[in-house]
Formats: structure tokens, C-alpha cells, sequence
């Protein structure tokens, strides 16, 4: 039996969603490689030049360093579970009351 208070954990790793989405990718490369590869270069040239602007790069490096502190918070998180304790503190006691 299991105990109804703790809650469900997910299991670790890559789940079957993503991995479908890179195999999927992988075989539409494996295909197309040549006609993928001119389309990429392609939007590549068109897109990088304004990528690289100072204004939209200051930007997208913002939000990519907000991405990765969220994903490390969530990581540490995470293996910490097991450590987090919480203490209750009652409500009737006062400084004075000794």
C-alpha cells in the first residue's frame, strides 16, 4: 500500500515526447540533409543579422539567463525534496509567556 501523503514523483530523465521529437528531427535531416541544410543557412543569414542587434540581443540575453536560473532552481529543488523542513510555530504563545 501507499502512503496518500506523499506526493507523486515524476520519473527522471527525457520522457517519450522529446524523444520522439529528436528522432523525428533526426530522420527528417537524415532525408532532406541537403535541402535542410540550404534552407537553414538561408534563415540563418537572413535571421542572425538582426539577432545580433544590440537591442534584441540584450534581450533574448536576459531572457536566457532568467531560462537558466529558473532550470537550476528547479534542478536543486528538486534533489533537495528530501531535505526541506518546516516547522510550526503556534499562534497563543507570547515573548513575555516563559
Amino acid at each position: 500500500m501507499t502512503d496518500k501523503s506523499e506526493p507523486k514523483q515524476r520519473p527522471g530523465g527525457i520522457g517519450p515526447f522529446w524523444w520522439g521529437m529528436i528522432a523525428g528531427l533526426g530522420i527528417v535531416v537524415a532525408i532532406f540533409h541537403k535541402p535542410v541544410f540550404g534552407f537553414l543557412g538561408e534563415v540563418a543569414g537572413g535571421f542572425l543579422p538582426m539577432m545580433f542587434s544590440p537591442g534584441f540581443f540584450e534581450v533574448s540575453c536576459a531572457i536566457l539567463g532568467f531560462t537558466i536560473v529558473l532550470v537550476v532552481l528547479r534542478i536543486l529543488r528538486r534533489e533537495q525534496r528530501d531535505e526541506w523542513v518546516e516547522m510550526e510555530v503556534g499562534d497563543d504563545s507570547k515573548p513575555g509567556d516563559q
